[in-house]
């Protein structure tokens, strides 16, 4: 096999519903020179069969096993982590082996990476889709995001290192998934892995380091389908624990952001803990299975929230408990307003 263009990391534990469909989207990829680096967590769901049934079909995947970190399974980003360790493709990409690609996606990361050197990254439109492949829609981060410049044009625009940093301090998963990027291999070389202390929320801060380092290519004319179902890993973190977490990830970057965007820290402070506190009263307030299941408990959390913010609770009755207009919208304006101040392009 020639050496390949891409090396696609490809991570796995008990992913046998939907494995063969995410390879099945690599294999149809109009661009074939890849190679598949396969971390596969010591699976018991049947996805060691099919993995090794496409190894032998198809010379690119290389299959690899990682033993499990813990009693409930490997480490999410350590088996990531452990797959970029064997990336040596100028251009590397994640798929995660519940979510698909389009199949020209790989073609026009790797045109628009050629034709924009100061781009230290790709990414695709963030879409959704069911467990049946339905498509959905673009998923609320990225409208949060694309609404953040604004983006209204299809195509092809290079977005500013800059103003994606701001972007990722501020609105948290501005791709949405980790799969809707390519990466040039300098991220690597530049150290920049999974953090694995803050959860799931390590997707966060790739985006945030990764914008460091350089403009990001967004491509609105290619979809990376993201997968969203109920039993996914993702869909335990809940509650104020993601806003905990979230705070660790702005708390620890917020200086170095400050001090590369030229923004007085203290206003970069008072806009992340706005929008640090409108989340957390979101993830504080009982959703409609805790009102469903204990009236009482619904009510004491509800009035706990509202104790500790009255503001914010005044504001979220007026947006008739719409989470966009109450969360997303303000993030994205503000982040707007900020890069315009700043001229962060």
């Amino acid at each position: 096999m020639e050496s390949p263009l891409i090396d696609v990391v490809i991570p796995n534990r008990n992913k046998a519903a939907f494995l063969s469909r995410t390879l099945s989207s690599l294999c149809g990829q109009t661009e074939g020179r890849w190679r598949a680096i396969v971390i596969d967590g010591d699976s018991t769901d049947g996805s060691r069969e099919i993995l090794r049934a496409a190894a032998t079909r198809d010379p690119r995947f290389t299959i690899r096993t990682a033993r499990p970190a813990s009693a409930t399974g490997l480490s999410l980003y350590r088996s990531w982590n452990h797959g970029l360790m064997h990336v040596r493709a100028p251009f590397f990409a994640l798929l995660t082996s519940d979510d698909l690609w389009e199949p020209n996606w790989l073609s026009h990361a790797l045109d628009a990476l050629n034709n924009s050197p100061a781009s230290i990254a790709v990414a695709a439109r963030a879409v959704s889709i069911d467990a049946e492949d339905a498509i959905k829609g673009p998923t609320v981060a990225c409208r949060q995001f694309e609404s953040s410049f604004p983006l209204r044009q299809g195509g092809r625009r290079i977005l500013g290192s800059n103003a994606c940093t701001l972007r990722a301090l501020m609105l948290g998963p501005i791709f949405s998934t980790i799969h809707s990027l390519v990466f040039r291999r300098e991220v690597l070389e530049d150290g920049v892995i999974f953090a694995e202390d803050v959860g799931y929320l390590a997707d966060i801060e790739y985006y945030l380091h990764t914008c460091l380092r350089g403009d990001i290519a967004y491509d609105t004319d290619c979809s990376a389908l993201f997968r969203i179902y109920g039993t996914q890993e993702s869909s335990e973190a809940k509650g104020p624990m993601v806003t905990r977490l979230w705070r660790k990830v702005v708390a620890r970057n917020r200086k170095a952001v400050a001090q590369q965007l030229a923004i007085p820290i203290a206003e970069l402070t008072a806009a992340t803990d706005e929008i640090l506190s409108r989340h957390q009263f979101i993830m504080t307030k009982p959703d409609r299975a805790t009102f469903r299941g204990s009236k009482a408990l619904a009510l004491w959390r509800l009035t706990k929230a509202c104790v500790r913010s009255p503001r914010l609770a005044q504001e979220y009755l007026r947006c008739r408990a719409d989470r966009e207009r109450f969360l997303t919208e303000p993030a994205a304006a503000m982040a707007h307003e900020m890069s315009e101040k700043y001229g962060l392009s």
